[in-house]
């Protein structure tokens, strides 16, 4: 009896559960039935635009080294100890910093004893002015002959070139006496003294003391294809090229921020490697390009003009290449096959596959296909909806 109670309890329980399962399955089959069966979801939206029609600049890129534009060997013009550095190394001088200093003792006699040689030519010449003063008038008194007069007169003569002689001496020795202070002979950054005070320096082997490098401005040696020679040529710049606007990206960077001139093209072209050596000036006050650092140039070459551009964004890439979503006349989606060429910006150059009136895909590229049909807007159309909901028929 109990089991029988049991299984009379449990036949009403399965039944509110399948009837709560089948309400909401008929309660969507009457719905559907209403509005006569299933509706096709509307065509995606997608964001077209037409290609931009316009010249570009197209530009080479190489990459070279930095050199220092100016470069100087500081080395000893005089024999003697070295007995002073007035320098931090590494340290960055103007031209007429005082660098070294030689011991002067030798050199500062020297000069004493030109100045005593000049002294006692001067009193010479002093005395013969006044001896041949006094046989002028005594020519005239016809005291004495010509002859005495004319070698009076050569006698003054002499002690003149003896004063000369002894002047040039002494500058001579004075200019000798200056070797002993070495100066930056070019303003730059200095290098460390190869020569330590306390050893001789040699005259005759001209000792190196230091380097010292100009970094402001640097230049950058690189080498020129004979394709970029031949477009930049025909530039209106001129043949010398001095006007040519190129760009330096240091290490590590993308960005080409630095402006500068060529200031050398060579003379002929290597037939080996088919290239000629080229060398442009950059600023570089900041002194952040070293000498001997690798850098890459961007150069202006040739011009495309009426070139066809389309955003970077719209250009896709499978098995067969690049490509583009072409939106037809009739909405349906085209997936085209395109060559590209250089960047222009956020813009890539469209070498071949694309015509200037097209519209082509820019946004939504996700939810198309090839052959199927959108709801294509301008990206005019698209920012003033996304300012407007309500316009979206939402």
């Amino acid at each position: 009896m109990n089991g029988a109670r049991q299984a009379t309890r449990r036949k009403p329980a399965r039944s509110a559960r399948v009837a709560l399962v089948l309400l909401p399955l008929l309660a969507f089959a009457g719905c559907g039935g209403d509005k006569g069966g299933f509706e096709e979801p509307p065509p995606p939206k997608v964001v077209v635009t037409t290609p931009v029609v316009r010249d570009v600049q197209v530009y080479e890129v190489f990459t070279g080294h930095a050199e220092a534009s100016v470069t100087a060997e500081v080395r000893a013009r005089i024999t003697g100890v070295l007995q002073r550095i007035h320098y931090r190394p590494g340290a960055t001088v103007a031209k007429g910093d005082l660098l070294f200093t030689i011991d002067p003792q030798e050199y500062d006699a020297a000069v004493r004893q030109a100045e005593a040689d000049l002294e006692t030519a001067r009193v010479e010449l002093k005395f013969a002015e006044n001896d041949l003063a006094r046989r002028e008038h005594a020519f005239k008194e016809n005291a004495i002959s010509e002859v005495d007069l004319l070698r009076a007169r050569a006698e003054r003569e002499k002690a003149q070139a003896a004063v000369a002689a002894a002047e040039a001496r002494l500058a001579q020795a004075r200019l000798v006496r200056s070797f002993c202070d070495i100066r930056a002979p070019v303003g730059g950054r200095v290098s460390r003294q190869l020569v330590d005070p306390g050893n001789v320096v040699n005259q005759g082997q001209a000792t190196l003391l230091a380097t010292i490098r100009a970094f402001d401005p640097i230049e950058v040696t690189f080498r020129l294809d004979e394709r970029t020679l031949a477009a930049i040529s025909g530039r209106k710049e001129g043949s010398d090229h001095r006007e040519l606007e190129v760009r330096l990206a240091l290490p590590g960077q993308d960005e080409f921020s630095r402006v500068g001139r060529i200031v050398y093209i060579g003379n002929s072209v290597d037939p080996s490697t088919g290239t000629v050596p080229v060398r442009a000036r950059f600023d570089n006050a900041d002194e952040r390009i070293y000498p001997g650092m690798f850098c890459r140039v961007r150069v202006p070459a040739r011009v495309l003009e009426g070139a066809i551009l389309v955003p970077e964004r719209a250009i896709g890439i499978d098995q067969a290449g690049r490509y583009v979503f072409v939106v037809g006349k009739d909405d349906t989606v085209e997936q085209r096959t395109v060559a590209v060429g250089p960047r222009d910006g956020e813009l890539r150059v469209i070498a071949r596959g694309l015509e200037p009136a097209e519209r082509v895909v820019v946004g939504g590229m996700v939810r198309v296909r090839p052959g199927i049909k959108v709801e294509a807007v301008t990206e005019k159309e698209h920012r003033e909806q996304s300012r407007n909901p309500s316009q979206r028929g939402e």
